[in-house]
């Protein structure tokens, strides 16, 4: 979870809170962590239960879907479709949380006429209405970044350039003729937002989406730069995982009636 929230004091003495499990309060706090900026988060129970509750092998998929409901129902969280796959905004997210030069969210936002106005309301969106995002991949991102210093000066981790020069290798496997940058500080800095911006983008987690992107049949065709990575990071993600169990071990399920 890349980014830091914070929980006032009154969230512990909120009635509306309070009828909630204990579970759901706790998907409901980790939400903010996976949220973007605006408040936006994928809205997949397997990939929930991967990033909240990936140590409880009792945490089926199945509950947390019920705990997913119980936020729906309370209006803490309002979920809409895109292309088939699920997103998410926290309610009132710009409320409960100060953010210092928030960047735009990079998922599909809502394309509905009463979706857009419900996210401009919860999400307290600056401009009074829902952004609309290039499917460009010239980063505007990472230019706000480092405004004021030459682009070339930029200092780049040693991972994202590992990550650089192990994609480009992957993408040449597939096809030793693609056309791919013999300078790779323009990718490695596209990964050094992924480490950085994204929630959850560990080394490892991006590795593994990016071997899976380039041994698809159909994504090796599609995933040819980081900056579509990126674009497309949540659907691979999820396709990646879709013949798993969803992280739902076999072993002996302990009671969580509770929660």
């Amino acid at each position: 979870m890349a980014r830091i929230r914070t929980i006032k004091p009154a969230f512990w003495t909120d009635e509306k809170v309070g009828k909630l499990s204990w579970g759901a309060r706790l998907l409901f706090i980790a939400s903010w962590n996976l949220a973007d900026d605006e408040g936006v988060l994928v809205w997949n129970a397997a990939y929930l239960r991967g990033q909240v509750f990936p140590y409880d092998i009792y945490v089926s998929v199945a509950k947390i879907k019920g705990l997913m409901q119980e936020l729906l129902d309370k209006k803490f969280i309002e979920n809409y479709e895109v292309g088939g796959d699920v997103y998410a905004f926290v309610t009132h997210f710009s409320k409960h949380q100060a953010i210092s030069k928030p960047l735009p969210s990079n998922k599909p936002l809502p394309t509905s006429a009463n979706f857009k106005a419900k996210f401009t309301e919860n999400s307290g969106n600056n401009t009074g209405t829902v952004q609309e995002h290039s499917s460009t991949e010239g980063n505007t991102e990472l230019e706000g970044n480092i405004e004021g210093n030459n682009k070339s000066e930029m200092e780049l981790s040693e991972t994202s350039k590992k990550l650089a020069a192990l994609f480009k290798s992957l993408i040449l496997g597939n096809n030793p003729i693609a056309k791919v940058p013999e300078n790779l500080d323009k990718w490695a800095k596209e990964f050094d937002l992924m480490l950085n911006k994204d929630p959850g983008r560990t080394e490892d987690l991006i590795e593994s989406v990016m071997r899976f992107s380039q041994s698809d049949d159909f994504w090796k065709t599609n995933i040819l730069s980081p900056g579509k990575l990126r674009e497309k990071f949540d659907q691979l993600y999820l396709k990646m995982n879709s013949n798993s169990n969803g992280g739902n071990s076999n072993g002996t399920k302990q009671n969580i009636n509770d929660w």
